[in-house]
């Protein structure tokens, strides 16, 4: 709390205002913190071999929906790629500059790429995401490395 926290919360505000994000940061109450901090640590952490966090939380998450859903893995959240590519303004920015300066940047073959454009419904998560690979590094080097 003394030298994690205040640098997450400075980061946290910092990108999320540089992208004109409204972000609330929760369970940030002076009285749920000293509440928090009375707690032994089996309530905060349960009693099984292995701590687990916001365990608390979960359980009382468990108790509005299930144990399978409170105590569940994390899951990620994917990008809607394949819509994306799918998109007039993807296939506009390819024809107009993408695929040229993948190109002639030389980084990539450019033949599997276009390849993979050409046929999105056969494409397999990899492809999907090298195309996506290959598309932000080539905008990365067009902002920063390109004179």
């Amino acid at each position: 709390m003394i030298t994690y926290l205040p640098d997450l919360l400075m980061r946290q505000d910092k990108m999320s205002m540089a992208h004109s994000i409204e972000n609330r940061v929760p369970f940030l109450d002076n009285h749920l913190a000293e509440y928090a901090l009375s707690l032994k640590d089996e309530d905060l952490m349960g009693t099984s071999n292995k701590p687990i966090g916001k365990y608390l939380l979960k359980k009382l998450t468990a108790n509005k929906f299930s144990d399978d859903f409170a105590f569940r893995r994390k899951k990620g959240f994917g990008i809607p790629l394949k819509h994306f590519f799918k998109s007039n303004y993807f296939h506009e920015r390819w024809k107009d500059q993408w695929r040229n300066d993948i190109r002639n940047t030389g980084i990539f073959d450019i033949k599997p790429l276009d390849r993979w454009i050409k046929n999105l419904d056969k494409c397999n998560v990899s492809q999907i995401d090298s195309l996506w690979l290959a598309l932000s590094t080539q905008i990365w080097y067009n902002l920063y490395l390109q004179k």
